[in-house]
């Protein structure tokens, strides 16, 4: 892949996640509003996913450390 490529694409990228991210909370405001049940489980459902998740990565990295011993060694 060429740089110019990557570049592009992670700034499209950014712009749809600040895009999303200026979005969400309008449409929470607008269901807490129309006292919507979903509109405070599904943000919900996702945080806690997303913190299960960093902790998973977390808990296995830390039981699984990947360390190169021959380096380490003195001569």
């Amino acid at each position: 892949m060429q740089p110019e490529l990557i570049t592009d694409q992670s700034r499209s990228l950014g712009r749809i996640m600040i895009a999303l991210s200026l979005a969400s909370p309008f449409l929470l405001l607008i269901g807490i509003a129309k006292r919507s049940y979903f509109v405070i489980a599904i943000p919900l459902l996702l945080m806690v996913t997303i913190v299960s998740g960093v902790s998973l990565w977390a808990g296995c990295t830390m039981a699984n450390p990947i360390s190169d011993e021959s380096d380490s060694r003195e001569s």
